[in-house]
């Protein structure tokens, strides 16, 4: 009985300094990468616009499905069950901002790309940071420590096609 009764006492404790070691973990997480694309500002705004165009560079989006609202595509459909989209939430000036909308109110994630036009104009620097807004639980906290690892590489990959596909569409007339 002894030993049941330490042993949950230690399991309080350490759920205890969890708890307290997560409360300094901050709630809001950004992840960001940037690219220098050898392309004009409005070349890069149509493919990052455009979510039809996303299949193109978005990495793994070339085996999802298209979200319509009204007919219109407004983003992508990540996961049916339970519903995961990326949808364009706004685009103003050079900025085109997405959220990932898992369908209900928990966690949010923002998407936002950032074009800005170099002097010359034909180079554009594309600012892709993901901002995270986390719910207090401790797990979820510490799971953040490993954003930048995960979505990073991904965003990387990201821009790398956006700037492949960007340069190769650019290199021919501009459509």
């Amino acid at each position: 009985m002894r030993f049941v009764r330490l042993f949950i006492f230690g399991i309080l404790a350490f759920a205890l300094v969890f708890f307290i070691i997560s409360l300094f973990i901050p709630s809001k997480i950004r992840v960001s990468r940037t690219i220098r694309i050898d392309s004009p500002k409005e070349a890069v705004m149509d493919e990052l616009s455009s979510p039809q165009r996303w299949k193109d560079w978005y990495p793994g989006s070339d085996t999802l499905s298209f979200f319509y609202e009204s007919g219109m595509i407004k983003g992508l459909i990540l996961r049916n069950s339970p519903e995961f989209y990326l949808l364009i939430q706004d685009k103003k000036g050079n900025e085109i901002t997405a959220i990932y909308d898992k369908g209900d109110k928990g966690e949010r994630i923002y998407s936002v790309w950032r074009v800005i036009p170099e002097v010359d104009s034909a180079h554009t620097t594309v600012q892709w940071y993901m901002d995270f807004h986390l719910n207090w639980y401790p797990w979820k906290k510490f799971s953040s420590l490993f954003y930048d690892k995960f979505y990073g590489s991904q965003m990387d990959q990201g821009l790398s096609q956006l700037k492949t596909v960007t340069e190769s569409k650019t290199s021919a007339p501009y459509q």
